[in-house]
């Protein structure tokens, strides 16, 4: 499972916001909704457990991920990895938890990028894909499968 996480994580880091765009017999416009899709269903994803059991999983995953120096925020309520060199930059990772209702969380990850006095940050949805691969990847492939059929029903112009 570190692999695959790292190489999810790899792809986060080295594209923002670029990787896997749908399979490949989609068009070009189907490709563009099925990320489209899966982004929108990524963002809104609300985990079936607490914020409390969930941090500990992020926390595995990022340090799996190359981030040794994971440290809980926010008063418990999100994580933040040290800032590591990446070449002529350097990156960090906040991860923002918030309950939804009883034993319920939803995430946001920043990715918080500096190059030189060049400081920029964005929420990254391949790195919530990640996590969510990493805590229920039955989830994640259902979210694909839904974003696969959304964007093949806007290709028949459904």
């Amino acid at each position: 499972m570190a692999v695959v996480v790292w190489m999810a994580v790899g792809a986060a880091v080295a594209s923002a916001g670029c990787a896997g765009v749908g399979p490949a017999s989609m068009s070009d416009e189907q490709r563009k909704a099925y990320r489209v899709a899966l982004d929108r269903m990524v963002r809104g994803y609300v985990y079936e457990m607490g914020c409390p059991a969930l941090l500990p999983l992020a926390e595995d995953m990022l340090w799996e991920s190359g981030f040794q120096n994971v440290e809980y925020a926010r008063g418990d309520r999100g994580l933040s990895t040290q800032w590591r060199d990446d070449g002529d930059h350097r990156i960090q990772y906040e991860l923002q938890a918030h309950e939804v209702g009883h034993d319920a969380c939803a995430v946001q990850m920043v990715r918080r990028h500096q190059s030189g006095s060049t400081a920029q940050q964005q929420r990254d949805v391949d790195l919530e894909l990640a996590l969510l691969e990493y805590v229920d990847d039955d989830e994640a492939t259902r979210l694909r499968d839904e974003a696969v059929q959304e964007a093949e029903q806007r290709g028949d112009g459904s």
